[in-house]
């Protein structure tokens, strides 16, 4: 499972531990308990990879109602899996679940590992990820961590699932920002739905794409008609933004899907190329039902817009080698 230079620099970094403060305050002669799991997991994966890995883990303690810093946010997306330290104060941490949030909405949820430390009330958002809890439950009913060679048993375990893990991440030659800003993505909306549609293109703009949104591409004097024609041939992906107010609306909007379908029926059938992407729960139109289309109003629906994205990206910078 030894992995190459050019796999492991990937990413800078190949865990991010997320945590609660609390949860690594010293109790007693026990020390911190997520510096000792950390400090285990390291050892273990040198062991098992044949190279030290590399860690991210904040001790700093952060204020309480402040944003992720830009530090945090930058290896947090720039880190191949997430393992986060569940307990009742990671549930209540704005830190945490924001951790959580910003990372499956650039990375999706397949790159998680669940540690439980103690079990809270609330659910988990992701249920069906791979979960390694670090407690039992005594014959009184009481919850206990695990200690000695229970503990370093479940070490060992989440360990081996964080080694195959990373190294099926590694090895899957993820998209880096030189491809993706090689593509542009042409958003086709309607005016009433500009706000949403322009918070997308932001969104796509941050993670390395080069959307084409009217407003902020048309300069004075331009054909509009003629620009937005260029714009559709050029475009690597095409989403059609689609709302109730939109979808029964006449003029160049309906014109403009028509030019896209066109385009779209251009492409080989199995080519992510156009998107319905709908930003509220709303009837899609008969002529666009062939191509599935993503919820952009769900939880995660912009993570897997971001996939499928990617995904033609690396088609796209397939096919130019």
């Amino acid at each position: 499972m030894n992995l190459t230079d050019n796999q492991h620099a990937a990413y800078r970094f190949d865990l991010f531990i997320s945590y609660a403060q609390i949860d690594n305050d010293p109790l007693g002669p026990g020390g911190a308990w997520v510096t000792q799991l950390v400090h285990d997991l390291g050892n273990i994966l040198h062991r098992l990879t044949g190279r030290a890995p590399r860690i991210w883990f904040d001790r700093a303690k952060l204020q309480p109602g402040a944003r992720l810093s830009d530090q945090i946010q930058q290896a947090l997306l720039s880190s191949a899996l997430l393992v986060p330290v569940l307990s009742p104060s990671f549930f209540t941490s704005m830190h945490c679940r924001n951790e959580l949030k910003v990372f499956v909405e650039k990375a999706g949820p397949n790159r998680i590992v669940k540690v439980v430390k103690f079990p809270g009330d609330r659910p988990f958002p992701l249920p069906d990820l791979p979960t390694y809890p670090f407690f039992r439950c005594t014959q009184e009913g009481l919850l206990q961590g695990l200690v000695d060679a229970r503990y370093h048993q479940a070490v060992e375990r989440l360990t081996q699932q964080i080694a195959l893990l990373l190294d099926g991440v590694l090895k899957s030659n993820p998209i880096t920002p030189s491809q993706t800003s090689q593509m542009d993505v042409f958003l086709c909306h309607s005016s009433a739905d500009k706000p949403v549609v322009r918070n997308l293109w932001e969104k796509l703009k941050a993670d390395g794409f080069a959307p084409w949104l009217d407003e902020k591409e048309l300069l004075p004097g331009q054909q509009w008609e003629l620009a937005i024609r260029k714009a559709i041939d050029c475009a690597g992906a095409i989403l059609v933004c689609l709302s109730s107010g939109s979808i029964n609306k006449e003029g160049f909007l309906q014109r403009e899907i028509g030019l896209v379908i066109d385009k779209a029926s251009e492409k080989p059938e199995d080519t992510i190329f156009l998107i319905p992407v709908r930003l509220e729960d709303c009837t899609v139109p008969l002529r666009l039902k062939e191509f599935h289309w993503v919820n952009l109003f769900e939880e995660w629906g912009y993570a897997r817009l971001l996939q499928a994205l990617q995904t033609r990206a690396a088609t796209l910078w397939q096919q130019r080698d």
